[in-house]
């Protein structure tokens, strides 16, 4: 624990709903370092909900892969700027529950 690793997980849990949208970010901690920094935190707010918040205009226009990369592009822009040359790990999965397919805006040719 002195270096601010510990072996003990923390986890929520959330039910949801067969016609929930919702999706999942496992993330290393040089993500969450600056968003869950108490500096940008806004009262009445999960930390989490700022990461969502940076992704969701891409994830709905892009799909998962391009929300992902800018969440981690965005997560390396506020090390550059908090920290200088040194950066954390950066890792980060995005899992996207319940996604309605995607309608062809086209009704087929006759």
């Amino acid at each position: 624990d002195q270096y601010g690793v510990t072996c003990e997980p923390s986890f929520e849990s959330w039910s949801v709903g067969a016609e929930d949208q919702a999706m999942l970010i496992v993330a290393s901690d040089g993500v969450w370092e600056f968003v869950e920094n108490p500096a940008n935190a806004r009262p009445g707010r999960h930390p989490a909900a700022d990461a969502v918040d940076m992704t969701a205009k891409k994830l709905r226009q892009k799909g998962v892969e391009e929300a992902t990369s800018q969440l981690v592009s965005a997560m390396q822009n506020r090390w550059r700027h908090g920290a200088g040359d040194y950066c954390d790990d950066i890792t980060a999965i995005m899992v996207k529950y319940n996604d309605a397919p995607k309608r062809d805006p086209k009704p087929p040719a006759p």
